[in-house]
């Protein structure tokens, strides 16, 4: 671990509480910077309270609804945006090194697997608000003179306590309480998927890793799985048989399938996913925390 402890925004979402009690247990000092420590990230001046000593930042924070930013576009961006903005500024004062996840940017027909080099074409207004937010990071970086990594994340899953955040824990929904009927819209995108825990271990590795300058990287486990596959591999893991039910609906500009090349990130910080699909799935059937 390079420097005492790390700064984390978004410390309640899905991934900042997974990262925090990832990190709780390695023994690093999480200093959470989120609404239940009563910061709006998006205010200016409102990470200061940022301990001294700390040297790196992990910006989660994000409004990230698909959904949510068809219907509120503006509040999706301002948000996304301001956010990023203050976790810029105060990498930029203190020279703090900044992580900042970023999404999926490359559109519906990319190459595959699909490297850090494919143009990007937002799909909708959240990966739009993303791409800019990482833009900022990335040139105030390279301007400024602060060092930041972004990752472009691809589909992550497990271990998620409240349910409903990836397409995996909305099938899990439906067949929890001992149900065999799985409904789908649409049964045949293909999805590069990242178990949690292998996102948070490549976390570990920048977080260990001594660099410089602004950098992007994919992040993805390398494999991609269909919609039907995931079905049938929750019934291995439960060991009953599911019914697949495809309401053939895709939804409006749907990604026929994502591939991440993670090459470059794997090189550059000695990292590789280790969970197989079916394995990561599990995690939906043990507690939450286990």
């Amino acid at each position: 671990m390079i420097g005492p402890g790390v700064g984390i925004t978004g410390p309640g979402g899905y991934i900042g509480s997974n990262l925090s009690r990832h990190l709780a247990r390695r023994g690093v000092s999480v200093h959470p910077l989120g609404r239940a420590q009563g910061i709006r990230v998006q205010e200016p001046g409102s990470l200061d309270q940022l301990p001294k000593q700390v040297s790196t930042l992990i910006h989660l924070a994000a409004r990230t609804g698909v959904l949510e930013s068809w219907s509120d576009p503006e509040e999706v961006h301002r948000f996304n945006f301001l956010a990023t903005l203050e976790a810029v500024r105060l990498a930029r004062v203190r020279g703090l090194r900044l992580v900042v996840l970023s999404s999926y940017p490359y559109g519906k027909s990319p190459a595959l697997p699909t490297d850090e080099a494919q143009p990007a074409e937002s799909m909708n207004p959240y990966s739009s608000s993303k791409a800019l937010s990482e833009q900022l990071a990335l040139d105030s970086a390279r301007l400024l003179g602060f060092p930041v990594v972004s990752l472009r994340l691809f589909n992550v899953y497990g271990r998620e306590p409240d349910g409903y955040h990836t397409l995996p824990a909305q099938i899990w929904q439906q067949i929890r309480s001992g149900g065999s009927r799985v409904e789908v819209q649409d049964a045949l995108p293909r999805r590069d998927f990242l178990f949690i825990d292998d996102l948070c271990d490549a976390l570990d590795r920048i977080l260990d890793t001594a660099w410089t300058g602004s950098q992007v990287f994919n992040l993805g486990a390398g494999r991609c799985h269909s919609v039907a596959d995931l079905v049938a591999a929750f019934g291995l893991a439960l060991g009953r048989e599911l019914q697949l039910v495809d309401l053939g609906q895709p939804r409006p500009g749907e990604i026929p399938a994502t591939l991440c090349d993670n090459r470059r990130f794997a090189a550059r910080f000695a990292w590789s996913p280790r969970t197989p699909l079916q394995e990561g799935l599990r995690s939906y059937l043990e507690s939450p925390w286990a």
